[in-house]
């Protein structure tokens, strides 16, 4: 997806629910929801075969949905629960000199966090989540028409995110992350391994978008 399109799409939904919110008095609101598009990677790593270059896709649209509840909150600091769903982009190889080998990894997960926010002023406030992400990678490797592996692992992995935003009013505030999943890091190999196929690698996001407070 082009930026620009991200971009207006992410205008729309802003402008939407500027429209649609009605004053609130208490900003402490408990409830949120929000939604994050960006970039994002599955890290991989190196893969060669044997005398056949390597043609590598990696990185692109990542996005991730979400919704919360604030259960403290003291002068200028907040923390809430988190339930979210993340997408990210296959990372892919194909090799055209040996064998139309090609080897692509996909995924996704759902994370449970907690978040905790700080207000430097009555717009600007950063924040940072740590918790606990279910995440489920796919490997599938074929080669001369034929599947070799179709194999998904799904496992529980730490992930982390840091960030900042801006108070548009007391219901709508932009925001922008980098967010981290904590997997194994593939090692560079001659093909995918077993110990390959049952890894479930590190996932990084940069992401924008909004929340919505209620």
């Amino acid at each position: 997806m082009k930026q620009s399109h991200i971009t207006l799409v992410l205008s729309t939904l802003i402008f939407s629910s500027t429209l649609f919110a009605a004053p609130a008095s208490n900003v402490n609101q408990p409830f949120y929801t929000g939604a994050q598009v960006g970039y994002g990677t599955i890290d991989t790593g190196a893969i060669s075969a044997p005398g056949s270059e390597v043609e590598t896709t990696m990185g692109g649209l990542a996005y991730r949905i979400f919704g919360g509840y604030r259960f403290f909150y003291k002068n200028n600091f907040d923390i809430a629960a988190e339930l979210g769903y993340l997408g990210y982009p296959k990372s892919d190889y194909h090799f055209p000199d040996f064998h139309s080998l090609d080897i692509n990894y996909t995924g996704y997960a759902f994370d449970l966090l907690l978040n905790a926010s700080y207000k430097f002023s009555s717009k600007l406030f950063g924040f940072g989540k740590v918790g606990m992400a279910s995440v489920s990678q796919k490997l599938d490797v074929s080669a001369d028409s034929n599947t070799y592996i179709d194999s998904t692992t799904t496992t529980l992995l730490p992930e982390v995110s840091i960030g900042g935003g801006y108070v548009i009013n007391p219901q709508v505030s932009l925001t922008a992350s980098a967010n981290f999943i904590l997997g194994g890091k593939s090692s560079p190999v001659n093909g995918p391994t077993q110990a390959d196929v049952e890894k479930v690698a590190d996932v990084t996001t940069f992401l924008v978008g909004f929340q919505y407070h209620f």
